[in-house]
């Protein structure tokens, strides 16, 4: 599980799907992403915070 912990989304735990990145330099898939900024209603990191 470690060796694809790079190639994983943080969100939904699976290897990236349109891989996106935010300014902070973290990466998500584009649809984890879009669903996270939709459902918080701003544009930060789920990481982060930034």
């Amino acid at each position: 599980m470690d060796s694809i912990k790079g190639f994983s989304c943080p969100v939904c735990h699976d290897i990236f799907k349109d891989r996106l990145f935010c300014r902070c330099s973290h990466s998500f898939c584009n649809d984890c992403l879009q669903r996270w900024w939709t459902e918080k209603l701003n544009s930060e990191c789920p990481l982060c915070k930034k």
